[in-house]
């Protein structure tokens, strides 16, 4: 928030941390992800393991978002 960011959405898919918070904010699951079109959302923070990274950028991108500021250890590439 001191750089201009705000936290708004929280996902994970491990069913055990479903209604944990984090800075005030329920964590949520994946399924019938549609949060960052519902709420104007254009950029997104990965931090998952690489394996996973392409698969989970590729749906960001499907619902709206712009930019995503990558810590999965692996280079996104677009190919759009």
């Amino acid at each position: 928030e001191k750089r201009g960011f705000r936290l708004v959405g929280i996902f994970d898919v491990i069913l055990c941390l479903r209604a944990s918070r984090v800075r005030g904010l329920e964590i949520q699951m994946l399924s019938g992800f549609r949060f960052p079109e519902e709420n104007n959302v254009e950029i997104a923070i990965l931090t998952l393991p690489k394996n996973k990274a392409k698969e989970m950028a590729d749906i960001l991108v499907e619902n709206g978002i712009k930019a995503i500021w990558n810590f999965a250890h692996l280079d996104l590439v677009d190919t759009g």
